[in-house]
């Protein structure tokens, strides 16, 4: 009685062990994948515009990208000035066409 316990035992302990094993290799399948399609993305994304290179992934799972966000503003900034330029001098424009 007390060995066929210990066999049945150890039986459900394998199977725990395997099936532990087997998660473990498809999670870690699974951050491969993902992994790959991140960087398929990126390139995709580089390809469509080539300023993405500036802002690369960070390493890990890379879920976060690194943006010097300071930088940014101050081009937004600076852009929506010109923007400005640009529409008063095409409204001046438009005012002595009259």
């Amino acid at each position: 009685m007390n060995f066929q316990l210990f066999l049945s035992v150890t039986h459900i302990l394998i199977v725990y062990a395997i099936l532990v094993f087997v998660l473990i290799c498809s999670t870690f399948y699974m951050r491969y994948k993902v992994h790959r399609l991140e960087e398929q993305l990126v390139s995709m994304a580089s390809t469509v515009n080539p300023h993405m290179n500036e802002f690369p992934l960070q390493g890990g799972l890379g879920y976060h990208q690194k943006f010097n966000v300071d930088s940014l503003y101050a081009e937004l900034t600076a852009n929506l000035i010109k923007l400005e330029k640009i529409q008063s001098n095409l409204q001046k424009l438009l005012e002595d066409n009259k």
